[in-house]
């Protein structure tokens, strides 16, 4: 039985949890691939030579954050498809893992300058800087700051799973 309840092996857990990082990165990745995508066609527009070097500089940023993003999404695939039949399945798991949250990083690196890049195409400079901050701030907290406090008020699986680490850290901070 795994630690969480579940009666599987070691094996069956790592299949598990592969699976569901496998289906986590496809939503991931066809974000990335349609933006990624536009964005290699915009120097192939013409109003592409009315860009500012302003334009250019986040164009080129957005297109290496969108890139490196790819690679890292992608990446669990090919160190499956290395390692397979290695018995290395918790290994490619957890550099999966990593892979995924260096890679969920760079997209919303990218999503951020997309946004202030289109935002800034269309109306002033300072609306499009204002628009990407906004948008970084939502995906910082969305995606790291909210997990991370839900994480912290979960019982901690080492320890008594009947306790409330919330009441925990109440009581130890009042005895401190």
């Amino acid at each position: 039985m795994s630690d969480d309840g579940r009666k599987e092996s070691q094996n069956e857990r790592a299949d598990r949890n592969f699976g569901e990082l496998l289906q986590e990165l496809r939503v991931a990745q066809t974000g990335v691939q349609v933006l990624f995508a536009f964005l290699l066609t915009a120097p192939l527009q013409a109003g592409f030579t009315r860009l500012d070097r302003w334009d250019r500089f986040l164009l080129v940023v957005d297109i290496g954050a969108l890139a490196v993003a790819a690679v890292c999404l992608i990446a669990p695939v090919p160190w499956h498809r290395a390692l397979f039949r290695q018995h290395l399945k918790d290994q490619v798991v957890d550099a999966a893992n990593q892979l995924a949250q260096v890679g969920l990083a760079f997209l919303g690196v990218g999503l951020t300058l997309s946004i202030t890049l289109a935002v800034d195409l269309v109306t002033r400079r300072w609306l499009a800087i204002t628009c990407g901050s906004a948008l970084a701030v939502l995906a910082v907290m969305l995606w790291l700051v909210l997990p991370i406090m839900h994480r912290r008020r979960l019982p901690d699986p080492a320890g008594d799973p009947d306790a409330d680490p919330v009441d925990e850290r109440a009581d130890r901070d009042r005895a401190g």
